[in-house]
């Protein structure tokens, strides 16, 4: 059994499905820490009224920081943060997506980073897979009653077998070993979106988008900071891809698989990188200049919250008049004579866009 080891290259987030709300965090701008109270010494604390508590928490815009300031003393946890990052918050009295954890600290699930990799297979053996691919696709929009979230269960399941008999069943990867709370930090997030001229910042909800990037709409979360490596095991069974016993198809497509998926994202880094020269953002071409610059020695690769369309579809695998026919019948918008996706989410530091989210880089360690 192997092992992997991923470094995070821009911030990671990987949802637990829960928020932390303003009534359970403070913000310390000054010590540039994001402090999420544990609310049951909170309330167990001789300063705690309830009655207090219960009127003030009515109020519209309550914030635990303004009128608990010492709920600093319970920290449940405390996660670093820039200080403009943590005024913004504050302002806004936003809710912050929580990460995935377990009693043993914040991990990196193995499902996320294995339908990565499934999503990456498929596209390193995208000339073998197109026109079954665009097939199947077709067939499914035309069965009554297809949800957009099954769209491309039949093309899965023609390229690479059912769910008892799939190919990926040769593929396991683990949870990484958990890490603690200093190597994650808060982060904010805005939404670029292309324009005739360039490129806005997106005022949501609703089409509304401004030049100014601090009026923009702020999501924020709290991930795995650039520079953390993660680890967990790794194999391929090869008794799968190698025995006849096993009817599993397709089992060419892990042939010589890392070299070729280093290959398809400098590609595809290369057209992420174009993007950003072509609107001008300074600061997100010399991310993807060295993106590229650091492809030889592990496979660039992007999971998680906020990597959009690009990174987790197959739309390279349809033509551009049938793809624009399967996001109209999905319901997605896009827009004639422009790339789609049109939009990126950016994490903003210090006023600055700075990074997309997600980027890792993975080794696959003997």
């Amino acid at each position: 059994m192997a092992t992997y080891e991923v470094e995070v290259l821009s911030p990671l987030f990987i949802g637990s499905g829960q928020k932390y709300p303003p009534l359970e965090y403070l913000t310390l701008a000054e010590e540039e820490k994001f402090v999420v109270a544990d609310m049951e010494r909170v309330f167990t604390s001789p300063r705690f009224m309830l009655n207090d508590f219960l009127d003030k928490v009515k109020k519209p815009g309550f914030y635990l920081g303004d009128e608990y300031p010492w709920a600093r003393e319970f920290p449940r946890f405390k996660f670093d943060s820039s200080k403009k990052t943590l005024l913004d918050l504050k302002a806004r009295k936003a809710e912050v997506l929580a990460p995935i954890a377990d009693g043993q600290g914040f991990y990196l699930p193995g499902s996320s980073l294995k339908g990565s990799l499934r999503t990456l297979i498929y596209k390193i053996n995208l000339p073998e897979i197109k026109e079954t691919f665009n097939e199947k696709i077709n067939e499914s929009r035309k069965i009554p009653g297809t949800r957009k979230e099954k769209l491309s269960e039949a093309a899965e399941k023609a390229l690479t077998g059912s769910p008892n008999y799939s190919l990926f069943r040769a593929l396991k990867v683990g949870d990484s070993l958990p890490l603690g709370e200093e190597s994650l930090g808060l982060y904010q997030v805005k939404v670029l979106s292309l324009t005739t001229n360039g490129y806005r910042w997106k005022i949501l909800p609703g089409e509304q988008s401004t030049a100014d990037l601090e009026q923009a709409t702020s999501s924020f979360f709290v991930g795995f900071k650039p520079g953390v490596k993660l680890q967990g095991s790794f194999t391929i069974e090869e008794k799968y891809l190698r025995d006849n016993i096993y009817p599993l198809v397709n089992k060419a497509f892990f042939s010589n698989w890392q070299e070729r998926a280093k290959e398809v994202q400098r590609q595809f880094l290369q057209k992420e990188l174009k993007f950003y020269e072509e609107i001008g953002l300074e600061e997100l071409k010399e991310f993807y200049q060295k993106l590229i610059q650091d492809s030889n020695d592990g496979i660039i690769l992007q999971l998680g919250w906020g990597t959009g369309f690009n990174s987790k579809t197959l739309k390279e695998a349809m033509p551009a008049d049938e793809l624009k026919e399967v996001l109209n019948w999905a319901k997605i918008k896009y827009r004639e004579n422009f790339p789609f996706p049109k939009t990126r989410k950016i994490v903003v530091e210090k006023g600055k866009p700075l990074y997309p989210t997600g980027w890792i880089k993975l080794r696959i360690l003997d």
